[in-house]
């Protein structure tokens, strides 16, 4: 038996793919709802993209967070405090 993957599948495990670099709340979430709807509609590659939806969109948020953080210089550290007052 050929392992088909339905049209929602395809198109969302590439939204899962692209949540990792660009968005990873916007695509990841359109993963984990094309995921959903294709395993309602029982396509057994359903489940597979909205965990890895959910999966790579928690790692497209880190790695922005790890990527802003690297943005940010040691003389805006020092100045943070007094916007804080």
């Amino acid at each position: 038996m050929k392992n088909e993957w339905s049209n929602l599948s395809i198109i969302g495990m590439a939204c899962a793919c692209i949540s990792v670099l660009f968005l990873p709340p916007l695509f990841g979430i359109a993963a984990i709802i094309l995921g959903i709807i294709a395993a309602n509609n029982g396509d057994p590659n359903g489940r597979t993209v909205w965990i890895l939806g959910i999966i790579l969109m928690i790692l497209g948020m880190i790695i922005g967070v790890l990527f802003a953080a690297s943005m940010v210089s040691a003389s805006t550290l020092a100045v943070l405090p007094l916007f804080l007052v």
